[in-house]
């Protein structure tokens, strides 16, 4: 989903399976997006990364990690040390960012005034 207003990903730490029909019901995918089976940076569902796919990117390289931050529109299975990472990637292009949702405990350090 994408428009005037920008765009929205899902960042969560639930199942892949779970976030993707959550964003086919929302219309942040379309209906017949495939639900992963196994998720892989280069496999058959570029839309979506799990947490341990975004670690090995990082691990490789900080370009294809923000690559990867910026293709995907659904990033599962992830701590909120990786929700934090991904954030900042996206403010690192200089987007706005806006959180809904999140808990608590992850909020301490997001916001920048």
């Amino acid at each position: 989903m994408s428009s005037a207003f920008g765009q929205v990903k899902i960042l969560t730490g639930d199942a892949p399976a779970i976030a993707v029909k959550v964003a086919r019901d929302i219309g942040l995918l379309p209906v017949d997006t495939k639900l992963p089976s196994t998720t892989t940076t280069g496999g058959t569902n570029s839309d979506v990364v799990t947490g341990a796919e975004l670690e090995a990117l990082a691990k490789e390289s900080r370009e294809a990690f923000v690559q990867a931050v910026r293709r995907c529109v659904i990033f599962a299975k992830l701590s909120p040390y990786q929700k934090s990472e991904v954030v900042e990637a996206l403010r690192g292009d200089g987007l706005t960012v806006s959180l809904h949702g999140f808990q608590p405990f992850f909020l301490d350090g997001l916001f920048q005034i």
